[in-house]
């Protein structure tokens, strides 16, 4: 868990000259991510792997229009491939975090369906 936790906060880390584009790029990746595929997790009623690739690739096609149309073609910012790339980064990171979530989410749907008896469980000291 730790490791995953030092992945999202790698871009707030990393030494770059311009680290709050950057981060932004990530997150905005990243919750682009998340957002959509929780979104289509509940609408396709518990697809995983449905819902793990339209929220990695509305991530990815994010970044991508946003630096090829508003940057490149309408000139109303700089054009980056790394920001591209830094997007693309936030979008895996979403991934792995939905991979998480909906993983908690199967295992708590169990415990709560099945005939769970805490007392059999009880620790005996």
């Amino acid at each position: 868990m730790y490791k995953l936790i030092l992945i999202i906060l790698f871009p707030l880390i990393c030494n770059s000259q311009n680290k709050i584009s950057d981060a932004l790029h990530f997150y905005s990746g990243c919750g682009i991510t998340v957002a959509t595929g929780a979104l289509t997790y509940k609408i396709s009623k518990g697809k995983k792997g449905l819902s793990y690739l339209v929220g990695f690739s509305s991530g990815v096609l994010a970044g991508i229009a946003k630096e090829v149309v508003w940057d490149r073609q309408m000139n109303k910012g700089v054009y980056s491939e790394t920001d591209m790339a830094i997007t693309s980064w936030g979008a895996i990171c979403g991934t792995m975090g939905l991979v998480v979530g909906f993983e908690i989410h199967e295992k708590n749907l169990y415990i709560k369906n099945s005939k769970y008896d805490p007392e059999y469980y009880e620790v005996r000291y």
